[in-house]
């Protein structure tokens, strides 16, 4: 495992604290899909959109630290399986099947990604 300087540790935990919070906003959206705020679910998925953003640009400065960790590495790159997945929604403008696509095909890809990549980084920041 790689030696982290602090900062490389403290953007490991950033990162780590980014996918938490996406995964907060995903359940956060069943629930508003559940009660019928859609409205509030669409914010939450413009949120989303912006954080996958976010990690995309980051994977790469991020993998540079991990050239000892393929599967971190691998991880990384597995990352695009998500922002296919947001794809589906295209230009679906029925708000039931949004509904549909985000809660059974985007955030399940997303929830497999994540406890992959948990698996993975974990090691780097909790002792």
């Amino acid at each position: 495992m790689a030696t982290l300087t602090e900062e490389k540790f403290l953007l490991v935990q950033q990162y780590a604290g980014l996918l938490e919070t996406i995964q907060e906003a995903f359940e956060h959206i069943v629930v508003c899909f559940e009660e019928l705020r859609y409205e509030g679910a669409m914010d939450l998925w413009e949120d989303i959109l912006l954080a996958f953003s976010q990690i995309d640009d980051s994977n790469s400065a991020i993998s540079e630290q991990f050239v000892d960790n393929p599967a971190l590495l691998d991880c990384f790159d597995q990352f695009e399986e998500v922002l296919e997945a947001t794809e589906l929604l295209g230009k679906v403008d029925d708000i039931v099947m949004v509904q549909q696509i985000i809660s059974k095909k985007i955030y399940p890809v997303f929830e497999d990604w994540r406890n992959k990549i948990d698996q993975e980084i974990k090691p780097y920041y909790i002792f």
